[in-house]
């Protein structure tokens, strides 16, 4: 049986009369990634904020491998945490910073530090002052910094804000060869979903304040994940056969359009090819990705009166 690194029970925070949370109930377990999803308002940083203890619930318990978050130092001594953007001293160098947070803890040393930046892909560059890194390597050096205690419990809110789609995938694969070293289970808010759909093994959607779905990555069709692109032209036949012999594209016809998957660089030489071999094209589009569809599938609901 997985070990249980989360325990949310029945987690409620009132606002003078609006609730922004509601009876949240929800486990997270040791070494599995796990996507929060929803819209801005829905309650995603209050829930972050009442976990890492930043804000007191009005009613529930938070436990952290098997400590109430009531018991602050205890239960905090197992969590890593970037809440919004890390916050650094930028005329200090990477190793010096992680040497400052390091002395708010009993049994971080040099080697730890060494370790983290390592970890990271920040160690080449350990001597540099943290006002001439990248966003990227500061977002980087912000995990290393959440590390730094050996914690249980690594959570981040929107870590690819402000990242371009370099940074974007780095972080991805940076976060699953960490949870796959370490063992260490991330809790992860992002509205980007189809990055989420590439990192995360499970799913929680908030809507609302309250949870309206949980589901593995193993419930999202593979068939679904595999479509990110369609187009519409006058011959799709002929269209279909030509993607399939110039790119080993294989597609799905309805009607008119095909559905396939498509690097977004090859989209504009499959327009030539199709044009040049006298097809129309009448439109060229993305696909929803399957975790959008069962996100925007989960909140639905009669929005009668609402504004």
């Amino acid at each position: 049986m997985k070990k249980v690194v989360l325990k949310v029970n029945n987690l409620s925070k009132v606002y003078k009369e609006r609730s922004a949370v509601e009876c949240l109930n929800f486990c997270l377990y040791e070494g599995e990634i796990v996507g929060f999803i929803g819209s801005n308002g829905a309650g995603k940083s209050t829930t972050i904020k009442l976990i890492t203890g930043l804000i007191k619930p009005t009613t529930g318990e938070v436990y952290i491998c098997g400590q109430d978050i009531k018991n602050r130092e205890k239960a905090l001594a197992n969590i890593g945490a970037i809440v919004e953007a890390p916050h650094f001293y930028e005329y200090l160098t990477a190793k010096q910073n992680l040497e400052y947070f390091a002395s708010y803890f009993d049994k971080v040393d040099k080697n730890r530090i060494e370790e983290m930046l390592k970890l990271v892909g920040l160690f080449d560059r350990k001597d540099d002052k943290v006002g001439k890194y990248s966003l990227g390597m500061k977002q980087r050096l912000g995990i290393a910094q959440a590390l730094l205690n050996n914690p249980k419990l690594l959570i981040l809110d929107e870590p690819t804000n402000g990242l371009d789609a370099e940074g974007i995938v780095e972080i991805r694969h940076f976060l699953q060869d960490i949870a796959k070293k370490t063992n260490v289970t991330i809790f992860i808010s992002s509205h980007i979903l189809s990055e989420l759909q590439n990192l995360c093994d499970r799913f929680i959607i908030i809507d609302n304040g309250k949870i309206k779905d949980e589901f593995t990555k193993q419930t999202i069709s593979s068939k679904s994940m595999a479509i990110n692109t369609f187009i519409n032209v006058d011959k799709p036949t002929l269209a279909s056969q030509l993607l399939k012999a110039h790119f080993n594209i294989s597609s799905k016809q309805k009607e008119n359009k095909l559905y396939f998957f498509a690097e977004k660089e090859n989209r504009a030489k499959i327009i030539k090819l199709l044009t040049s071999n006298k097809i129309e094209v009448y439109g060229i589009g993305n696909v929803k990705v399957a975790l959008e569809q069962k996100f925007l599938s989960s909140i639905k609901h009669n929005d009668k009166g609402a504004k």
